[in-house]
């Protein structure tokens, strides 16, 4: 307009300048503008917060990071394994583990470095499974072992040391595995009476 105007410079990575220049619409002038550079900001960094998790993930964190006696399979290792199943990722990354196939079924039987008892516990989330025996014919002499022993089983089958089936667990499921190749070697915190030796344990995945 008549008398000059307001002129506003802008570039990427300066400051922006505003000017007024005082010019009659008839002429023409020249004007030198000096840009600096814009101000750089520090580097921000976001942090966001973790999602809590419970205080049986959190034992198990803490047992990885300081056990010498257990094997560890973290939720890391299984989401990147979630298309196998349990057996097979036990034997990956547990060594001395004794896994044997029995049809459908994957039987975890005691591993080499036991000293006593029979086949391995599982627990679920601290709560441990019962071994459930194979059934036999029921005869005269265990009939009579039941009737002088009252809490003695006479469907032949022997729970405290009956291999447990890993198939009936999915990887997807879990966020956390323990292994324990013989009973004494199970932390204090974990540790129950029992006749088996050694112990799985199977921490599952919050949703």
């Amino acid at each position: 307009p008549e008398g000059g105007g307001m002129v506003r410079i802008r570039k990427l990575g300066y400051a922006m300048q505003t000017l007024t220049v005082a010019i009659s619409p008839a002429d023409t002038a020249p004007v030198t503008v000096a840009l600096t550079p814009a101000v750089q900001l520090p580097r921000v960094t976001t942090y966001g917060k973790a999602p809590p998790i419970s205080p049986s993930l959190r034992g198990f964190e803490e047992r990885r990071a300081h056990s010498a006696t257990g094997y560890f399979i973290p939720d890391s290792v299984l989401r990147q394994e979630e298309a196998r199943t349990l057996g097979d990722v036990l034997l990956s990354h547990v060594p001395g583990i004794v896994v044997i196939q029995r049809g459908r079924k994957l039987l975890l039987e005691p591993s080499s470095r036991c000293t006593d008892g029979g086949a391995p516990d599982i627990y679920v989330d601290g709560v441990r499974l019962v071994h459930v025996g194979a059934k036999h014919p029921v005869d005269d002499t265990q009939k009579l072992r039941a009737f002088a022993n009252p809490g003695a089983r006479t469907d032949g089958s022997t729970p405290a040391t009956t291999p447990m089936d890993l198939s009936q667990f999915n990887v997807t499921d879990l966020a956390g595995v323990e292994y324990y190749p013989d009973k004494e070697m199970v932390p204090l915190e974990l540790r129950v009476p029992t006749k088996a030796c050694g112990a799985l344990f199977l921490w599952t995945r919050e949703k």
